[in-house]
């Protein structure tokens, strides 16, 4: 699956490591929480650096400020033994990380979900960095003829990312991989950077939408007045109207 990926992708041989990190390695060496060790230990079979990427290696300048070292990218595979936990296992990998990082997942029947989270260096701990909120996609098979799956692969392959500097390269990853909850919703996929960027705003409000709609529904659960229980009903179907509008947008965009 890793050299599989590794060639889809087409990574550039610089680039590539494919070298096994011994999950004893995170306990020792990363600052981690005891939970985060025992998700690392129950939840993960194997991790690998697949890929580094930097100035020399990819020939894409790095990106500093007094906020942001973009120098080297970690493109990391990461076999899970369960997917119960993923976001959580995400998460303690993006932290046990000082670079940004490209993670690939793969679950037992052999899909993959990509996740990407900005760092910035901690203000109080310039040495530290933190992670910003994370970017994850749905789990697809890498090797789907399916339109939306394939669009989004493509959009990954290194020679589809900006190569202006590594910070825009990582934003092009994360930005596609913001817009891959599109393949869980509607099933395809954005067919152009423009509709890419207008597709994760979509994707915003209707994630917010859902919010709106959980709220009110429970709320309609609770309630015991008949007229106050009409009311939150008719704003049920308010909402739910718009959902269907924000669909249809997406639809178009795509």
């Amino acid at each position: 699956m890793r050299k599989e990926l590794i060639e889809k992708l087409q990574m550039p041989k610089r680039t590539v490591l494919n070298r096994n990190i011994p999950k004893k390695q995170f306990y020792e060496q990363a600052e981690l929480s005891n939970k985060e060790k025992e998700l690392i230990k129950d939840d993960i079979e194997s991790v690998y650096l697949l890929s580094i990427c930097r100035q020399d290696t990819l020939n894409v300048p790095k990106y500093v400020d007094e906020d942001l070292h973009y120098e080297e990218i970690y493109w990391v595979f990461v076999s899970l033994k369960s997917t119960k936990h993923f976001e959580k296992v995400c998460k303690t990998i993006h932290r046990a990380f000082p670079n940004p990082v490209v993670l690939v997942c793969s679950n037992a029947g052999q899909d993959i979900a990509v996740s990407t989270g900005h760092k910035r260096l901690n203000q109080n701990v310039s040495s530290k960095s933190v992670v910003e909120e994370l970017s994850l996609s749905p789990f697809i098979d890498p090797y789907s003829h399916d339109e939306g799956t394939a669009r989004f692969i493509e959009r990954l392959n290194f020679r589809s990312l900006s190569h202006q500097n590594l910070y825009i390269f990582y934003e092009d990853i994360s930005k596609a991989t913001e817009a891959s909850q599109i393949i869980s919703i509607i099933g395809s996929y954005p067919r152009s950077e423009q509709s890419l960027l207008d597709s994760t705003r979509v994707i915003k409000e209707i994630n917010l939408n859902l919010k709106e709609l959980l709220r009110l529904k429970k709320e309609h659960n609770d309630q015991t007045d008949f007229g106050e229980k009409m009311n939150i009903y008719m704003n049920i179907k308010q909402v739910e109207a718009k959902k269907e509008q924000l669909l249809n947008q997406l639809k178009e965009l795509c």
